[in-house]
């Protein structure tokens, strides 16, 4: 077993209409399980659960979930993770009283940890940049392995972070390493069209063309008027139907 780790209070839309025209927002606990999917709890309008915990696809959550960062309720049980596939039992781990909301000498902390923590991860991806410029790739590829898989602390903002490192990476011909930071950044970020063309770009290098499609059309739902995503699209459309001419698919 275990404990998974909680990581805040995403939303996610229905499809039923407020007042005034928008879809209402439905409100989660969110844990990631560390088998790279999730696990959501349904709330209500009080932040309180209305149901039991259960798995999502990590695609399905990045689609789908957006964090509330001004939203700071923490849920009075812990779960723990059986395996990658298994339902998650819940434990009976309740505190006597419920956890108090922050107070903005809390979140000032909080917010000071999370810049103390991009400083060290940055100086980390520094040390591995270097020793790939000194010849010790294996070594350097450790450290990126290391960081991506770094969850402790992370908060929404340090998408910038991952993006940094993915960019450089992909300068560097790492594309493989590259993919895996711009996917952390996207699930930081599961509504920003950057994200997913960022994504479409480095699954291209990959030979992911299906992957590319998929993410450009993210990019495009999210953002109508995202120029460089629907060029990029069209250029892959035009790009298959050669290669096909070529081979003489249909």
């Amino acid at each position: 077993m275990a404990t998974a780790s909680y990581i805040g209070v995403y939303s996610s839309l229905t499809g039923a209409r407020r007042l005034g025209g928008g879809p209402r927002k439905r409100y989660w606990f969110v844990w990631d399980d560390l088998f790279g999917g999730y696990i959501i709890q349904p709330l209500d309008a009080a932040y309180k659960p209305t149901g039991d915990p259960f798995a999502i696809s990590a695609e399905e959550f990045t689609q789908n979930f957006k964090i509330e960062e001004n939203i700071f309720v923490t849920p009075l049980v812990k779960l723990e993770v059986a395996d990658r596939s298994g339902k998650t039992p819940v434990s009976q781990d309740i505190p006597k009283k419920p956890a108090k909301p922050e107070s903005k000498r809390e979140i000032r902390q909080r917010q000071e940890a999370a810049v103390a923590l991009d400083r060290s991860l940055r100086e980390e991806f520094a040390t591995a940049m270097n020793r790939l410029q000194r010849g010790e790739k294996t070594l350097a590829i450790n450290a990126f392995e290391h960081l991506a898989k770094h969850r402790k602390g992370i908060v929404p903002a340090h998408k910038h972070t991952f993006t940094y490192f993915a960019v450089n990476l992909r300068k560097n011909h790492l594309p493989v390493m590259a993919f895996k930071f711009y996917q952390r950044a996207l699930e930081l970020s599961p509504e920003d069209s950057n994200a997913y063309f960022n994504m479409a770009r480095i699954m291209f290098d990959l030979g992911n063309y299906d992957g590319t499609k998929k993410h450009l059309t993210q990019a495009l739902n999210l953002d109508v008027h995202f120029v460089e995503a629907q060029k990029f699209l069209d250029y892959l459309d035009n790009h298959r139907l050669t290669k096909s001419r070529k081979s003489g698919k249909p």
